[in-house]
C-alpha cells in the first residue's frame, strides 16, 4: 500500500484500506458494522478541532447518567469517540502529561458498555449499534491499537522513537514491521525478555 497524501474529499476509501491492514495485524474480525463505524468515525476526527478534546470526561461520564434517555445517549456517544482518540492519537501527549492511559481505556469502554445497554433495547433497525458498542466496550484497548496504529502507518515521518514506545506499549505487529523496516532488527519484545536478531 502506498503512503500519498490523503486528499480529505474522500478520506473514507484511505481509512477502510487502513482499517482492514490493521485489524488483520492485530488478529481482530469485528462485525462488519465495528470496521464501518472506526472508519466514519475517522472521518470525522481529521476534521475535529483539538480544542474539543478538553474536557473531563469522567465528569461527562457522571453528568450524562441524570440526562434525558436520547441525550444520554449523545453524551456516552462523544465520550467513548474521545477516549477512543485519545488514547490512540494522543497517547504520547496523555504519557508527558503524566496521564494513565488505562483510565481514559476504562472511561471509553464504560461509555461503550453502557451505550450497548441502551441501544440493545432499541428498534431492530439500531440493533447493529448495540453489537458495535458491546465489541467496542469488550475490547477497547485492543480497538485503541488499532487506531493508534492506523494513525502512525498514516504518517511516514513519525520519528522511530514514538514508533519504538507505541510498539513497546502495544506490542503492535504492523509498527514492529515497519521499525524492523527502518533498521531496527533487534526489538525486545513487551515481556522485556532478550529480543531476536
Amino acid at each position: 500500500m502506498s503512503r500519498a497524501i490523503v486528499s480529505l474529499a474522500a478520506p473514507d476509501d484511505f481509512f477502510r484500506e487502513l482499517i482492514e491492514l490493521v485489524l488483520a495485524h492485530h488478529g481482530l474480525k469485528p462485525h462488519e458494522a465495528t470496521a464501518a463505524y472506526l472508519v466514519r468515525l475517522l472521518c470525522e476526527l481529521v476534521q475535529r478541532p483539538i480544542e474539543e478534546l478538553d474536557r473531563p470526561l469522567a465528569l461527562a461520564l457522571a453528568r450524562s447518567h441524570t440526562s434525558h434517555p436520547a441525550d444520554r445517549i449523545r453524551a456516552l456517544l462523544r465520550i467513548g469517540e474521545d477516549a477512543l482518540y485519545l488514547t490512540s492519537f494522543f497517547r504520547q501527549y496523555l504519557r508527558r502529561r503524566q496521564l494513565d492511559v488505562g483510565y481514559y481505556e476504562t472511561l471509553g469502554g464504560t461509555a461503550y458498555r453502557q451505550l450497548s445497554r441502551l441501544t440493545a433495547r432499541r428498534p431492530a433497525a439500531e440493533g447493529s449499534l448495540h453489537l458495535v458498542f458491546g465489541e467496542l466496550s469488550e475490547a477497547f484497548p485492543r480497538f485503541a491499537g488499532v487506531l493508534a496504529d492506523v494513525h502512525l502507518h498514516g504518517l511516514p515521518d513519525t520519528d522511530l522513537g514514538t514508533l519504538y514506545e507505541t510498539w513497546l506499549e502495544t506490542g503492535s505487529k504492523l509498527l514492529e514491521a515497519r521499525l524492523r523496516d527502518a533498521g531496527m532488527v533487534s526489538l525486545r519484545p513487551r515481556d522485556g525478555s532478550e529480543g531476536q536478531n
